[in-house]
């Protein structure tokens, strides 16, 4: 199989995971609207926020709907419902308005009230509400600093709690006495309801001193912020008691995983999921993906970090993509597919890339150095010289990120 045939499967195995994981459809596929009667209120976060609102209408067979919707991407939603654009991966103006939006309409929920909470990942980004004595810039603050240092999703957002209002139950806090229902898309491995958009309708499990420990496993603690490392210093009260809900995950990694694979077997070709909790440094990662390959077809999906210390264009599975072909120069037959379901990979505009052992051959001949853009973290503009990236634009999804081996024999 030629080298376009290749990539041409390997494409259509990811939108295959993709389209397993649309939110309107798996939304409209699990809501009983037996559960949340004719008219509940609607508030929506995270990447999947819009088409998760679509969703609910279809299920419950209205044009219209009443509540907030707060993503980072402007899409179509409900009539009736307040769309608000909220910034991602770092917190800002627009994330403070979503934040605020929906306490308040939390806020406005009585007894005999149903709330229809719909919960997908970059939710903890894109919908803040400072505690006391922090602001919005302290926030971002950390957020830019745990995103270069390499902390993972779990140690991220374990701060992250501690410094939100809305997150770790809050928003439920906010919903009572109303009664609540969750639907959840996750883009965490192992599917943690605290984690994934650091669990705004769920009470955290963390000790008093567990965001401590995260600061001094990552030797951040100077360059936090005064007021941050304040606020993560202080006891806190009791643990807030989440009210009885209905919540349930309804898409993940997982399901992704498996459409993919199911997909190159319609085309004939042996296919496994290897690992559906991928984690770690995305180099090392995809070095143990490429040795731990099975059959024709191997699927991975997580979520990886990188340790950002140079100043280019990239992202974590640019990079493991680019690592997969210092590994398979040279080598025939074998490809790498590596992207972000949500269709951003870090700093770039795209998911991700492929790679095979014709990558580094073809980038020499346009002056191109791999352990250059490794060392600068510009994997983005290495394989967008190559025209080796995977765009898809904003997916309206995520579930994390999936990879692909495929071995032609």
């Amino acid at each position: 199989m030629d080298r376009d045939a290749a990539y041409r499967l390997l494409g259509d195995c990811f939108a295959a995971g993709l389209e397993a994981v649309d939110p309107e459809r798996c939304v409209a596929e699990h809501l009983d609207p037996v559960t949340v009667g004719p008219n509940p209120t609607v508030l929506a976060l995270g990447k999947a926020a819009p088409a998760m609102a679509r969703g609910a209408a279809r299920a419950l067979g209205v044009k219209q709907l009443d509540g907030v919707v707060v993503s980072n991407h402007a899409a179509a939603t409900p009539d009736g419902l307040e769309l608000i654009l909220g910034n991602h991966p770092v917190p800002g103006e627009g994330s403070l308005a979503g934040g605020r939006a929906l306490l308040n309409a939390a806020d406005r929920l009585g007894e005999g009230d149903v709330a229809l909470v719909l919960i997908s990942g970059g939710g903890s980004a894109i919908a803040e509400l400072p505690v006391a004595g922090v602001t919005l810039r302290d926030i971002a603050a950390t957020n830019d600093l745990l995103l270069r240092c390499g902390a993972d999703i779990e140690q991220t957002n374990t701060i992250r709690r501690r410094l939100s209002s809305l997150k770790a139950g809050g928003l439920a806090a906010a919903i009572s006495p109303a009664r609540l229902v969750t639907l959840v898309i996750s883009d965490v491995v192992g599917d943690s309801l605290q984690t994934i958009a650091s669990g705004p309708t769920v009470a955290g499990s963390d000790r008093p001193e567990s965001a401590l420990e995260v600061v001094e496993a990552l030797d951040i603690a100077e360059q936090l912020p005064p007021a941050v490392m304040k606020v993560l210093g202080e006891v806190t009260g009791s643990p807030f008691r989440a009210p009885d809900q209905v919540i349930k995950v309804i898409a993940g990694g997982s399901v992704a995983a498996h459409a993919a694979a199911a997909s190159a077997r319609q085309q004939g070709f042996p296919a496994a999921v290897i690992d559906t909790r991928l984690v770690g440094e995305a180099s090392l990662a995809a070095a143990e993906a490429l040795d731990r390959r099975r059959g024709s077809v191997s699927v991975y999906a997580g979520e990886t970090t990188v340790n950002v210390t140079g100043d280019g264009i990239g992202g974590r599975n640019h990079e493991a993509a680019l690592t997969a072909a210092t590994l398979l120069e040279g080598r025939s037959g074998l490809f790498f597919l590596a992207a972000g379901t949500d269709g951003i990979d870090g700093s770039t505009d795209a998911a991700g890339a492929i790679a095979d052992g014709t990558t580094l051959h073809r980038a020499r001949a346009q002056g191109l150095s791999a352990a250059e853009a490794l060392g600068n973290n510009d994997s983005g503009n290495f394989f967008a010289a190559l025209g080796d990236q995977v765009i898809t634009g904003p997916t309206g999804t995520n579930v994390g990120d999936l990879w692909i081996v495929f071995h032609a024999a």
